[in-house]
């Protein structure tokens, strides 16, 4: 995990989950996350819980299963 999170200048982190197998989000809710990357996540079926997330900047949610962001 230290290689995939860092923490930014303006002190929220950035969380790289490039590839990886998971499957929730959720556990991260409450995270200060300015940056977070799911691309290729396919097994992440519920996105709802990036409604938490109010500090993020950057979302990348390319070649993901989700389909309605509202």
């Amino acid at each position: 995990l230290k290689d995939r999170l860092t923490i930014r200048e303006d002190d929220l982190f950035e969380l790289d989950l490039t590839g990886t197998q998971i499957t929730d989000i959720a556990p991260l809710a409450g995270m200060p996350l300015g940056k977070l990357s799911l691309w290729n996540c396919r097994q992440i079926l519920d996105f709802t819980p990036l409604r938490e997330f109010r500090s993020l900047t950057y979302l990348d949610l390319d070649n993901t299963q989700i389909a309605d962001l509202s």
